[in-house]
This record gives structure tokens, C-alpha cells and sequence, in this order.
């Protein structure tokens, strides 16, 4: 029986029945449309961490085609993990949406909440190992041109920065404010301070100017461009003064593509974490000073954001690794991690003055405060998404008023049962909770895995466990490159663990075919 197979399978071409034409173009349309949903899934590599709207996008156009796909082929859903709680999370948050006491405010954030599906869609249509390689190479190669971007950034410059701005000089009057990077001057770049040189040249007889100015508030290092028009005469009175230094503009805080550094923070994590589990897993001198070279543009990126719960949650993420690949460096991973976080925390206080009680910790202690407050009174759907944005006097947020500030409570669990109630953050927790226990056991089974498939579990596994820890002190969900990112990992090692199974399988009926003739 076991020679029949055999030898049917090698003249496969007759031993197959005869298709229908329309089946035949049922199946050449599937492929056509897997071929498409792949495209779509190689632009959310490459822009999941830059270009969140053509993510957005690309992921859309992938979910249609993807259910275009089931009505055409009849081909059958893959049964995975996660999908129960996945759906209670988003039924439960769209509930709190509809009954927010800001509807549209809250409808526009389940925006970001509806990433999630991604995971599910990429786990079912990436189907070969090859597929997984180019994905990773792709999100490994956007991250690497970003942090050379960031570097360009620093090395560079930004804009031209005034460095005093006195408050009686025309210029204040004028609305320029000291630390301001002039960046274009009648249209002409100021990102260096030879261009800023060249434009006040090129502009010596114009009578006005024309100003686009970056502008880095204090307390929340986010970047607002402001456009002035002035006098030239104002400028002229101001580069008089004694004192007048005009130095190269570098970003505070880098944010590189996003309007955010912790944002950017989180994704360049994320991807150092992969890239971590590849090095450490990967034979070959060659691939491992790429993957070295790759890790250290994206470490030092990271660092550019001064953002220390992902920097010490990227140390946590290594030694987590360490601990789990190599049992003799255990040790040397917790004496490692200790050294690198109080490192950590002596370089941000250095570059940001006070560390555990900034004016930003406090604000977050504050929020929290109130957050107790508030989630007795809605315990069931919350008082919706980003509702206490428009509502926060009503609701007494003591934050609000004492920091002349309005932000968000700074923590996802603490967010999640505030704006959507604790049903939503249960499903959440069994979310998350699930992924990790997935993940324990893929890693486990992993041991026969070729090197690839085993580094990047390892990487995705880390990150899984930062991006779970760093949510306890940022609201992550509104990060939408960060759980764009997040959830495409879920799915490529959804897919990686389904295609290695698959592999073991097909090696191990191989195996007793052979035996058995």
C-alpha cells in the first residue's frame, strides 16, 4: 500500500482527478488574490512603524481580499488561539463606545483597537517560511532606515536654533520664543547652520521674512511648527545683540517618522527585541554582523528618545532571552540587567534631570488618583474612550487643573477599566495572558526548529513580554505604530508556529513512509 502511495504521488499529474474549468478558475483567482494579500502584508512590514495611515490602508485592503478569498475558494478558516478573547475585547469596547458620553471622541480611538484583527489576518495567510524571512527582513529594514534617519537627524541638524531670545528684543514681540529652530527662512532651509548662513544672505534685501519655526514645549517634549512673519529689520536688531548664539538644531527628544517619542520608543523596541533573538540564534559570522550592525542602529535610536521604561524594558527583553536560550548565563543575565538598569537611570537623569518624580511622573501618579475615583461610578462599559478629554472638569481630573495639561491616565490596564469598564479589561488581561502562555509553549516545542524560525520566536516572545510590561505605565493602545507592530509580530508567530508544525508533520509521515517500504 505504502509503494501505491509512492508511486502515485511521484505522477501525481494522472494520479489527480480531473478539475472543473470553474474550478480551476476559482483556484487561479485564490492564488492571484494570495499573491495580492501578500503585497499588502510586505507595505505593513515596511510601514507599520513610519506610515501608520498606509498601514491602516494596506491592512484594509488585505482584510477584504482576504475574505473575497473564503467566498471564492471555499477554503476553510484556520482554527488558532486567541480568538475568543480577541473578539470580547472588541465587542466589549465597541459597547463602551456607544454608550461614551463622547461618542465621536471614543469612536475615533477604536480606531487604533481595530489593529488587532491584523494579527489573525496575517496568521492566516502567510503560508511558507520564505514568506516569514521576507517579512521580518522588510520590518528589520524599516526600522534600520529610520534609526540612519534619526543619526542624519543629530548629526545634521534640524533647524537653526536660537539659543536666547531676550523678552524685550523685537524678535519676542514678534511671537520667537529662545530655543526655537528656524527651519525656513523665505523658503530657503535653515536645517544646518551653513544654510542658515546661506538664507540670511540670500535674503539681505528682502524687507520681511517669512519664518516656519519647530518649537519643543518644556514639559512635553512634542515638536508644534509655528509660521511667523517678521520684519527683517527685527531679525537684524536681534543678531546685534551681545550674546546672540544661534547653534544647530537637534531633535529634544528623538521621534523619528511619528509626532511622538514614545511612540517611536516602542516600536524601535519592539524591533530591537527581534533582532536580539535572531543574533543570538543565528550561525554564520556574516549574518551575525548584519544583525549586530542592525541591533545597534536600533538601540541607539531607542536611546535618542531618552524613554526609559522602554529602554530598561528592552534590557529586561535581552536578559529575558539570555535566560531562556543559554541556562549557563543566567546569572550573568539578572548581574547584567541590574548594571544596565541603574545605568539607565543615572544616564536619563543626567539628560532629563529628575527621574521617578518629574513633573510627568506626578502627573501620571495624579491620573491614577483619580482613575479610583472614577471607575466605581462605571465599572460595567466605562465612561467611553477618550471621554475625559472633553469631560475631565466635569469629572473633578485634579490633574487637568494642577498641570494646566490634558493627557491620558498614562497606563493601558488603568485606561482600559476607566474608558471601557472592567469586562474590557478582563477580556484584555485574558488577551494578553493567552498570548504569553502561547508563546511559553511554541518555545518549548521549539528545540528541533532551524535557527530563523527559533530567533524569531525568541524575539517576538520578548517583546510580547515588554510590550505587556511597558503597558503598565503607558497607554499603549493609543500607540497605534506600537500595537500595529505588536499585532503583526502575534501573527507572523501564529504563522510560524503553524508552519513548523506542519513541517515536523509532513518530516514524520516522510519518515514512516520510508520505513514502511
Amino acid at each position: 500500500m505504502a509503494l501505491s502511495q509512492i508511486s502515485c504521488e511521484d505522477k501525481s499529474a494522472d494520479c489527480a482527478p480531473s478539475r472543473s474549468p470553474g474550478s480551476t478558475v476559482r483556484s487561479r483567482t485564490a492564488a492571484r488574490l494570495d499573491r495580492a494579500i501578500f503585497v499588502c502584508f510586505c507595505v505593513i512590514a515596511f510601514s507599520a512603524l513610519q506610515y501608520i495611515k498606509l498601514t491602516a490602508f494596506a491592512f484594509a485592503t488585505a482584510l477584504l481580499l482576504w475574505l473575497a478569498k473564503l467566498l471564492i475558494s471555499g477554503r476553510e478558516y484556520r482554527p488558532q488561539p486567541l480568538v475568543l478573547p480577541s473578539l470580547l475585547f472588541l465587542i466589549t469596547a465597541g459597547i463602551a463606545s456607544a454608550l461614551s458620553f463622547a461618542p465621536l471622541l471614543s469612536w475615533e480611538r477604536i480606531g487604533s483597537y481595530a489593529l488587532l484583527p491584523l494579527a489573525f489576518v496575517v496568521a492566516q495567510n502567510v503560508k511558507t517560511s520564505w514568506q516569514l524571512k521576507i517579512l521580518v527582513f522588510l520590518v528589520l529594514l524599516s526600522g534600520t532606515v529610520s534609526a540612519l534617519r534619526t543619526g542624519w537627524q543629530y548629526a545634521y541638524g534640524i533647524g537653526s536654533r536660537l539659543v536666547d531670545v531676550p523678552a524685550d528684543s523685537l524678535l519676542f514681540r514678534d511671537g520667537i520664543r529662545s530655543g526655537d529652530l528656524i527651519q525656513l527662512v523665505n523658503g530657503h532651509r535653515t536645517r544646518s547652520l551653513q544654510q542658515w548662513k546661506a538664507a540670511l544672505e540670500s535674503t539681505r534685501a528682502d524687507p520681511t521674512l517669512r519664518l516656519h519655526v519647530a518649537r519643543q514645549a518644556p514639559i512635553a517634549p512634542l515638536t508644534t511648527y509655528f509660521d511667523f512673519g517678521i520684519d527683517r529689520k527685527d531679525l537684524d536688531q536681534w543678531l546685534n545683540l551681545p550674546g546672540t548664539k544661534v547653534q544647530r538644531g537637534r531633535p529634544q527628544r528623538a521621534t523619528g517618522h511619528l509626532d511622538h517619542f514614545v511612540r517611536y520608543a516602542g516600536v524601535m523596541t519592539l524591533l530591537a527585541s527581534l533582532a536580539f533573538g535572531l543574533l543570538i540564534t543565528t550561525p554564520g559570522n556574516t549574518a551575525r554582523l548584519i544583525l549586530g550592525a542592525v541591533l545597534v542602529a536600533l538601540v541607539a535610536a531607542l536611546f535618542a528618545t531618552v524613554t526609559r521604561a522602554y529602554i530598561i524594558g528592552l534590557f529586561l527583553g535581552c536578559a529575558f532571552q539570555l535566560w531562556l536560550i543559554h541556562r549557563r548565563l543566567r546569572t550573568a543575565a539578572i548581574i547584567g540587567l541590574a548594571v544596565c538598569v541603574l545605568a539607565t537611570i543615572l544616564w536619563v537623569r543626567k539628560e532629563r534631570g529628575s527621574v521617578w518624580l518629574s513633573a510627568g511622573d506626578r502627573f501620571r501618579v495624579e491620573m491614577w488618583k483619580d482613575a479610583l475615583k472614577l471607575i466605581p461610578h462605571h465599572p460595567w462599559f466605562g465612561v467611553g474612550p477618550d471621554s475625559v478629554d472633553q469631560y475631565g472638569e466635569h469629572w473633578h481630573i485634579r490633574a487637568f487643573k494642577e498641570f494646566d495639561f490634558r493627557a491620558h491616565f498614562h497606563s493601558t490596564y488603568v485606561q482600559l477599566a476607566v474608558d471601557c469598564g472592567l469586562p474590557c479589561l478582563a477580556a484584555w488581561l485574558w488577551l494578553l495572558g493567552g498570548y504569553l502562555s502561547f508563546l511559553n509553549r511554541s518555545w518549548k516545542d521549539s528545540a528541533s526548529w532551524d535557527p530563523f524560525a527559533r530567533g524569531t520566536l525568541l524575539g517576538v516572545f520578548a517583546g510580547a513580554v515588554i510590550f505587556v510590561v511597558a503597558s503598565a505605565v503607558n497607554y499603549t493602545l493609543a500607540d497605534s505604530e506600537v500595537v500595529a507592530v505588536a499585532w503583526l509580530f502575534m501573527g507572523l508567530a501564529t504563522a510560524l508556529v503553524r508552519i513548523e508544525k506542519e513541517a515536523q508533520a509532513q518530516r514524520h509521515r516522510t519518515q514512516l513512509v520510508v520505513s514502511a517500504a
